[in-house]
């Protein structure tokens, strides 16, 4: 029930994400190749088209457990034969990470709600389903300046970028620290 006191807090504003830096765009891509391996019984898989690195203001496990949340969410709900497309870009200050929706998620109306998961699934998206999971990475996205959102049948998830005059002084900072 962690995860149910934790999107508590986080939507309350009572908790905020452990501050910073991470190369999410390199924390995805590990995970796409990890994530291939439990897809590829069932001829799915994922292609990141697009890749574009981009660091955030977010400690590296955190950053972590927002990316393996949405993705094993996703992963979950592949069906067989399903190719989904993955997108890292960055524009404006932001890094977004676009993923098409598996179509078991597309055919959602409100994807917050959904709180089956297929039975064949090797990943469950945690014992709340999937609507639970991917609420749980909008709170987390949207408690360091990001979102999650549904555009057609993608989820676009985007995040601060950290500007060059931001990573400086964070190595500054840490590197004072240690």
């Amino acid at each position: 029930f962690d995860e149910l006191d934790r999107l508590a807090r986080l939507e309350t504003g009572v908790l905020e994400i452990e501050p910073g830096t991470s190369n999410f765009s390199a924390i995805v891509k590990r995970l796409v190749g990890q994530l291939q391996d439990v897809l590829k019984p069932r001829t799915a898989s994922f292609e990141l088209c697009t890749y574009t690195e981009g660091l955030v203001p977010i400690e590296d496990a955190e950053a972590e457990a927002i990316a393996w949340r949405l993705m094993a969410t996703l992963a979950g709900a592949v069906g067989a034969g399903e190719q989904l497309q993955l997108e890292i870009s960055a524009e404006d200050q932001k890094l977004t990470f676009g993923c098409e929706l598996p179509a078991h998620l597309a055919a959602k109306p409100n994807l917050y709600a959904a709180s089956t998961r297929q039975p064949s699934a090797t990943l469950s998206s945690g014992m709340f389903g999937a609507g639970f999971s991917l609420r749980l990475v909008k709170a987390e996205a949207r408690a360091v300046g990001g979102d999650l959102a549904r555009v057609d049948d993608w989820l676009l998830l985007t995040l601060p970028l950290l500007t060059e005059a931001d990573h400086k002084l964070s190595s500054i900072v840490n590197g004072a620290a240690g």
